[in-house]
């Protein structure tokens, strides 16, 4: 067997961009775990409004974080009640990593999928609603 090589890194750059933005000389495991709470963060709080992508980008002193998601009401909730408690929710866990108290400059941006039906992310999820009402309806 050959070795494997993940399809992603043959459309990086000509199809698809990376999921995260930034560059550093120094300090990359300390991003690289950010980027990780991050993720998790969102991805335990927001489960069910289909988040299909989650890119991040650092620039000086700021930190944007774009969600991709089939229903992006889910995230923003009544009044951006739900983008707020988010915000709580990403700079805490910054904070935690960091293990410092110091200001996050964080700006949440939700974008909604144009067509949710062909994400391969958001499919599983789906056909699993299926599969349960499904079997809810034929069990005796």
């Amino acid at each position: 067997m050959g070795q494997k090589i993940n399809p992603n890194s043959y459309r990086l750059g000509i199809s698809k961009g990376w999921p995260v933005r930034w560059f550093l000389k120094e300090g990359y495991a300390k991003f690289l775990e950010e980027d990780e709470a991050i993720r998790n963060t969102i991805n335990k709080k927001i489960a069910l409004a289909g988040v299909a992508a989650i890119e991040i980008e650092r620039t000086q002193g700021n930190l944007r974080v774009f969600i991709r998601a089939a229903r992006p009401g889910l995230i923003i909730g009544r009044g951006g009640k739900g983008m707020e408690d988010l915000n709580k929710a990403i700079v805490d866990a910054l904070m935690k990593v960091r293990k410092t108290r110091s200001k996050v400059a964080l700006s949440l941006n939700v974008e909604e999928l144009k067509r949710s039906d062909v994400s391969p992310a958001i499919l599983p999820s789906r056909w699993h609603g299926i599969w349960r009402s499904a079997s809810a309806s034929v069990a005796p």
